[in-house]
């Protein structure tokens, strides 16, 4: 599974009271993520930030997902393989 690191646009939220031209400069935050790479399409991006090993079960599961709608991704950068 790969690691990569994903660039994206988030949406922002003021939940303050603001002037016009405040609210005029207000722009969408570049964020960071760093996570297994689940899946890359047309779509959207999903990383996943933890991977257990349930032996006692049987299976192997992941842990904190997040999905990433493919529009906001500015970058991916492939960090490692797994």
């Amino acid at each position: 599974m790969n690691i990569v690191k994903v660039t994206w646009l988030d949406a922002g939220f003021e939940n303050t009271n603001m002037h016009l031209e405040q609210i005029k400069c207000m722009t969408p935050m570049l964020r960071e993520n760093v996570g297994y790479l689940i899946m890359n399409n047309k779509k959207q991006v999903i990383l996943s930030f933890g991977f257990i090993h349930d032996k006692e079960h049987g299976h192997e599961v992941w842990d904190g997902t997040l999905v990433i709608p493919k529009g906001m991704v500015v970058k991916i950068e492939q960090l490692k393989d797994k």
